[in-house]
């Protein structure tokens, strides 16, 4: 049975952010109070959502499917249509 999680990732820091979709590698930053929705439909293993610090002014956000398949939308646009 597939099971459906779907949040928000907002940025909420003065700072760009960073958005990995893997494993694609499509990139996409997101401005101060910028957004996007991630949909994730999966059997077994959810998404991952993993942060990591590049340096003092650079955050990186990576978004890794599990057992399914991940859509991420900014604007209603899905991103993987860019």
């Amino acid at each position: 049975m597939t099971a459906q999680n779907v949040f928000n990732i907002k940025n909420g820091m003065q700072i760009p952010l960073e958005i990995h979709i893997e494993p694609e590698a499509v990139i996409i930053t997101l401005q101060e109070n910028e957004s996007v929705a991630v949909y994730d439909a999966f059997t077994m293993e959810p998404a991952t959502v993993s942060v990591e610090k590049e340096s003092k002014s650079h955050l990186v956000l990576s978004v890794w499917p599990g057992d399914g398949n991940v859509s991420v939308r900014k604007n209603g646009v899905d991103v993987f249509e860019n």
